[in-house]
């Protein structure tokens, strides 16, 4: 049970967020930090907000996770490495593309790099998606990943997003970045 203390500090703390959330003029500003708020009170790890359409559907709008360092959506900026390769183990038909839903990370995309055999493919898709970033188009696997860093600030996250056959392969870039061997070569002790 809570004490009276607990409660007074608890209601201080939602003064303080009325009053906050009273001067603020950014939309997404202001929802996220009505969730952070929920969070904060609640004393919960994570939320997620979804906002309702006029056409009755839930869009995503914010993601925060503490313990897992998630953060997405608001005014948070994604910062994106997509690889497309249409190999036999990829599948040689690329036209999923179109119906992946891209739109959902689209305003929040502050860099975004292409690549893969078919990353000129991709790179259309996200321009039909609207992305407010504009694909830089980069085919070698080291490059783009070169690119992509070089694009993600120092403290952010780069969310790399391949193909199977892309996975492999990046895979191994970041395993010999990091000095690690494949992992069924590793042993313990």
């Amino acid at each position: 049970m809570e004490t009276v203390e607990n409660l007074f500090r608890r209601l201080e703390q939602l003064n303080e967020i009325g009053a906050a959330l009273s001067q603020e003029k950014n939309l997404d500003a202001l929802l996220e930090n009505i969730l952070i708020a929920a969070k904060t009170i609640t004393r919960a790890d994570g939320g997620t907000l979804y906002l309702r359409t006029e056409d009755r559907r839930l869009k995503f709008a914010i993601m925060r996770t503490d313990s897992l360092n998630i953060a997405m959506g608001g005014t948070t900026d994604l910062h994106l490495l997509l690889f497309l390769n249409d190999g036999i183990a990829d599948g040689r038909d690329i036209s999923w593309i179109w119906d992946a839903d891209y739109e959902l990370v689209a305003e929040q995309t502050a860099s975004v790099v292409a690549s893969g055999t078919r990353a000129e493919e991709l790179a259309l898709r996200l321009k039909y998606a609207d992305f407010r970033a504009q694909p830089a188009i980069v085919h070698d696997a080291q490059a783009a990943l070169d690119a992509a860093l070089a694009q993600t600030p120092a403290g952010e996250t780069l969310y790399v997003v391949p193909t199977y056959t892309a996975m492999l392969e990046v895979r191994e870039l970041l395993a010999h970045r990091g000095g690690k061997q494949r992992f069924w070569e590793e042993h313990d002790g």
